[in-house]
């Protein structure tokens, strides 16, 4: 009997460590960075990647042409040709 209680208690206070450990961690990573003020795009910036002139490419979707995002900034593009292509902005 004594062994059945202790073994019940284990179970409930290690289930509650764990519960109480979730809660902070879940907690701490909104007031970490101040919590979400804005939202943030990714795009592409040609004049600084390859001087608007589509090579190399940068953005393998969107329009494709003149007008497409290898020329203009593109943003949302998702399949990006290189990590250093890809530019952060905020949104409205």
């Amino acid at each position: 009997m004594r062994e059945w209680i202790r073994i019940r208690l284990g179970v409930l206070v290690s289930s509650s460590a764990i519960a109480v450990a979730a809660l902070v961690l879940a907690g701490s990573s909104v007031t970490a960075g101040g919590g979400v003020t804005g939202a943030v795009f990714t795009t592409t910036n040609p004049a600084a990647d390859n001087a608007s002139s589509g090579s190399p490419v940068l953005c393998n979707n969107g329009n494709p042409g003149s007008s497409g995002p290898n020329y203009k900034p593109a943003i949302n593009c998702n399949i990006y040709t290189s990590k250093s292509y890809v530019w952060m902005t905020g949104g409205p």
